[in-house]
Parts: C-alpha cells; structure tokens; sequence
C-alpha cells in the first residue's frame, strides 16, 4: 500500500492496529477475565477526555484497541 499524505490516517500505524484486532478477537477477549470490561471503560474515559480525537482509535471501542 502506498502511502499518501492525503490519506485519513497518515500519521498512523494501521498494521500494527489491525495485527492487534486478530489478538483481541481470537484470544485475549476469551481468556483474560474483565478485559472487555476494563476496555469499555478505557474507551469511555479516553473519549470523556478527549485523549484520541481525530484519530481511528476515537471510532469506537474496537478501534481503540
């Protein structure tokens, strides 16, 4: 993929976003106990905050992550 300037998320690491959803999804959300719930709260206080405006981690709580 070639990389513009012009793109939304220029500035972003995507891949390594993307590598971490297959982590969550297959794993982790199954096997750590609370983790969807401390994630949701995580969400929640960042958005409150402001902490990731304008960025794809401020799309939703999957994004977040």
């Amino acid at each position: 993929m070639r990389r513009s300037s012009e793109a939304v998320y220029y500035e972003e690491d995507i891949l390594i976003h993307d590598l971490t959803h297959g982590l969550h999804f297959l794993g982790s959300k199954h096997v750590i106990p609370g983790f969807e719930l401390a994630l949701n709260l995580a969400f929640e206080n960042a958005t409150h905050l402001e902490l990731w405006n304008n960025t794809y981690s401020a799309d939703s709580v999957d994004d977040y992550l």
